[in-house]
């Protein structure tokens, strides 16, 4: 007889100095319908985040505290899901055959999760439950901030993004080589939020013939950026490291770009697709 199937949840504490990771076995067998609700409900939905503690899950960030014997500046209060990182098709495998390693189930971690997020995720109670000063997160650690928009002949949508750490010149350089037209990309093939999917969702339409598949990086729009005008000490929003966006953008560089998986993914036939102008 086969094993039951079981879910697997793999969890992570990107800290200042260290990343942790570990995985719990949960019983019973995730659905597709539970995936899209824990991606609702986290504090990202794109960056996987939320606060361990608050649904019953371990929290990483104490076995760090502990190792160091007390937390530094730049320990926070936020977990990371990894397989929620940007996932638009939810077509990630969760499933196991393996033995469950914790008494909750995934129905119970679903439930948690959508209980918490409509509720609000409870940061400063976090903070103060690990003894952490906020400042370690917000203040004395310098961050990235990223202006992402995507507009077309009839529509226009702006986000801000800040990503973890202090991106360099050499990174805001490397960022333009490899951007589509020196400023803009195909936002989820680096892990940047699709902002078209997100005003279709609020608009309540489909993609029409004005839509497209590219996203502007607004600083980049007529040069490179001084990396000095980028940063920030307001906390990261996304967990994408700057250092990891400039990797992703300069690996696929100018040409490399794949519009007809994304024309795909969006739904835009190619013969309506038209590239947007400034």
């Amino acid at each position: 007889m086969d094993a039951p199937m079981n879910t697997k949840i793999r969890l992570m504490y990107p800290g200042p100095h260290e990343k942790v990771e570990d995985a719990i076995i949960l019983a019973g067998e995730i659905t597709d319908r539970q995936i899209a609700t824990i991606q609702q409900n986290l504090i990202s939905t794109s960056g996987g985040e939320l606060i361990a503690h608050q649904v019953g899950l371990p929290t990483l960030s104490e076995k760090t505290s502990a190792m160091r014997k007390f937390p530094v500046p730049g320990d926070h209060a936020y977990s990371v899901l990894p397989d929620w990182i940007t996932q638009p098709e939810l077509d990630i495998n969760l499933h196991t055959q393996d033995s469950p390693t914790t008494t909750m189930t995934v129905d119970d971690l679903v439930a948690r999760i959508e209980a918490v997020g409509q509720n609000g995720w409870d940061v400063k109670a976090e903070e103060a439950r690990l003894n952490l000063d906020p400042l370690g997160l917000s203040g004395l650690r310098m961050n990235t901030r990223i202006e992402l928009e995507y507009h077309t002949a009839s529509d226009r949508k702006s986000a801000t993004v800040i990503l973890p750490g202090a991106i360099t010149q050499e990174q805001a350089d490397a960022i333009e080589q490899g951007m589509f037209d020196g400023f803009q990309v195909i936002a989820p093939q680096v892990g940047l939020p699709s902002l078209a999917t997100n005003l279709f969702d609020e608009q309540g339409r489909s993609a029409n013939s004005h839509d497209h598949v590219l996203t502007s990086l607004s600083d980049w729009l007529t040069s490179s950026p001084l990396a000095e005008s980028l940063h920030t000490t307001d906390a990261p929003t996304l967990y994408l490291p700057i250092e990891d966006l400039a990797k992703r953008i300069q690996n696929i560089g100018r040409d490399g770009w794949d519009f007809a998986a994304e024309e795909d993914r969006l739904d835009i036939p190619a013969d309506d697709y038209e590239s947007p102008s400034m």
